[in-house]
């Protein structure tokens, strides 16, 4: 279940970072048109173009830090299922050395990863 979560929660962060990659990318397209517009004599033959590269920097600006706020978002509730999963497992192994102590047994005891 954790291995198929954290399967998921990777393929999230990698498309939102994919998304970004595009972002950037479309961003440094949109300066390198509004250097050539504001070279000297073409202002006025290329405002309107201007005025359109602006707006869609905008826009990819907005969609840029929405996805800064997503990957936020998907990082912090992977962290709280971490940790609630950790926590879940902690208890199953204090139940079952309760259990076992119970009934007489041996505690098994349980592997620290790392």
């Amino acid at each position: 279940m954790f291995d198929l979560f954290n399967y998921q929660q990777n393929q999230l962060i990698e498309h939102y970072q994919q998304a970004r990659a595009k972002a950037d990318f479309a961003i440094q397209k949109l300066n390198q048109q509004c250097c050539r517009i504001f070279y000297p004599g073409t202002f006025r033959q290329y405002s309107g173009q201007l005025l359109e590269a602006a707006n869609q920097m905008d826009e990819i600006r907005r969609r840029y830090d929405s996805l800064e706020r997503d990957i936020a978002d998907i990082q912090s509730v992977a962290h709280d299922r971490a940790e609630a999963l950790r926590e879940a497992k902690e208890k199953i192994a204090e139940a079952r050395a309760k259990a076992d102590k119970s009934k007489g047994r041996k505690a098994k005891t349980t592997r620290q990863p790392g």
